[in-house]
């Protein structure tokens, strides 16, 4: 008999057996949970949820400064968006009385609107409308990302955030729409 034929009955006749026997919540949450479909949410059993939006993050210890700037929204009448994006100059960007230059340590991005995925990469220019170097991806699976050498940023100067966007709502008639706002953590420098 054929070895996929034997793997198909074998997945089938589990599938019958945990869907007569009904749903169990340690059966729920194991390996078998893409079989367990027919699971109902009810007190004895519920089900767990997981939140996707991501929440502001922490204040910041008291030696960290931390700045942040509106990235900007991008909006498209597709359930998808790729590659959008857009440039903010650095100058734009928030931050404490008298700071001016930071060794940024961290970043951490705040996202909202329609999608449920989404993925903004984050470039360094001396001029709008011109790529340059990336300095992190952040996805809604890791919103923050910490540099293991501190970038030094210049929020009085001339340079340029410029970012990408990939995003989706993953159902097809809602549009998806995405903003978000970048928080820099890190040293000041004088």
């Amino acid at each position: 008999m054929p070895r996929g034929l034997l793997i198909a009955g074998g997945t089938g006749l589990i599938a019958v057996l945990l869907s007569v026997s009904g749903a169990v919540p340690a059966i729920a949450q194991g390996p078998l949970r893409p079989l367990m479909a027919l699971i109902i949410n009810d007190t004895a059993n519920p089900v767990p949820v997981v939140v996707t939006n991501t929440p502001a993050p922490p204040p910041a210890p008291a030696a960290i400064v931390r700045c942040h700037g509106y990235l900007g929204e991008v909006v498209s009448t597709f359930p998808v968006i790729a590659w959008g994006g857009g440039t903010r100059p650095l100058r734009d960007f928030q931050c404490p009385a008298g700071v001016t230059r930071v060794d940024v340590q961290r970043l951490f991005l705040v996202s909202s609107g329609s999608t449920v995925h989404w993925q903004w990469m984050l470039y360094l220019s001396d001029s709008p409308g011109a790529d340059g170097e990336t300095i992190a991806v952040l996805t809604n699976g890791a919103p923050a990302f910490e540099f293991l050498q501190p970038v030094r940023l210049d929020f009085a100067g001339t340079g340029i955030l410029g970012w990408r966007v990939n995003a989706s709502t993953g159902i097809e008639p809602i549009g998806a729409e995405v903003a978000g706002t970048l928080y820099v953590e890190g040293v000041a420098v004088s």
